[in-house]
């Protein structure tokens, strides 16, 4: 699973899943959809309010257990700092953009206005 997020000023907190057509039919990517979005639902208080979050599936999803599922959204979240207790402080910082990938691989980088 892949995050990519975008913090920003104001605006709210909106989070998106992506499924390609690889992993399966339309019943297996909808299924993957649902389960992705009950295993972040406990963790929206956590999260940084002002950002926009996408969910990329990838395909070992299929066989992944629930628990661990939401493991691995924690764990993109907090790698990102996108959690409040590890991360900044609502409405502290300014925009800011990267991705993150299970396997560590970060990339961010600061818009200056």
């Amino acid at each position: 699973m892949v995050l990519v997020y975008a913090a920003r000023k104001s605006g709210g907190l909106k989070i998106g899943f992506s499924v390609g057509k690889k992993l399966g039919n339309a019943v297996v990517r909808n299924r993957t959809k649902r389960r992705m979005r009950e295993a972040v639902t406990p963790l929206i208080p956590l999260a940084m309010r002002d950002a926009k979050l996408i969910f990329i599936a990838k395909q070992p999803i299929l066989e992944e257990r629930f628990d661990s599922l939401r493991s691995t959204m924690r764990y993109l979240l907090k790698k990102a700092g996108l959690l409040l207790p590890a991360g900044p402080a609502p409405g502290e910082g300014g925009d800011k953009m990267g991705a993150i990938s299970e396997s560590g691989a970060h990339d961010r980088s600061e818009n200056q206005k």
